[in-house]
């Protein structure tokens, strides 16, 4: 949330925080993304090929776009965005542009509000994305956030398999990740 508030104060826009902790409490027992849950956070190499890992929370997405639809409606706008990449649906049957067209089918049936969502980066990888922010020049990196374990102090644990995915692909992009870990990442030997 500390860095949602970091992010929203740097762009000068509204930052609200909704109380989800009923969705924590309903999956607790299947997640290991969800505070308080005694699932263990799995490791790059045990989420690779399974089609739904323990970092996996049910319907997570569903219930957030569908927030956000009403957020839209209820002021009138008539976009939504949401930042799905294409490596995320290996595990994720809620972040692929299958899921984005099929929230957008059912948006489509009110009768009153026309609302659409939108996932720009849905066809591009997290290196695509390294690329065009490197091209922009002015994207704030360092406000950004992808740890599914981070610590108290908001560092990144470097291990999990967001952390891994991002590591390498700033690695490969030859980017330093302006963020910081709470273990040390060797730089210098990972870009080339």
């Amino acid at each position: 949330m500390a860095m949602a508030a970091a992010t929203c104060r740097h762009l000068n826009i509204a930052h609200k925080i909704l109380n989800l902790s009923i969705l924590g409490e309903i999956v607790k027992n299947v997640s290991a993304n969800i505070g308080g849950t005694s699932v263990a956070m799995p490791t790059i190499k045990d989420v690779l090929g399974d089609p739904q890992p323990k970092t996996y929370v049910p319907f997570r997405n569903m219930i957030l776009n569908s927030l956000a639809f009403s957020f839209a409606e209820s002021n009138k706008a008539s976009h939504v965005f949401t930042g799905l990449q294409v490596h995320d649906e290996y595990g994720y049957w809620d972040t692929s542009q299958r899921f984005v067209d099929s929230m957008n089918a059912v948006a489509e049936q009110n009768r009153s509000h026309k609302a659409s969502l939108e996932a720009p980066f849905s066809a591009l990888s997290k290196y695509d994305e390294l690329m065009i922010a490197n091209e922009l020049g002015n994207v704030e990196l360092a406000f950004t956030l992808t740890c599914y374990n981070p610590d108290s102090a908001g560092q990144s644990c470097g291990k999990c398999p967001s952390c891994s995915e991002r590591i390498a692909n700033f690695a490969k992009a030859g980017i330093k990740d302006p963020i910081p870990y709470n273990v040390a990442i060797p730089w210098d030997k990972l870009i080339k």
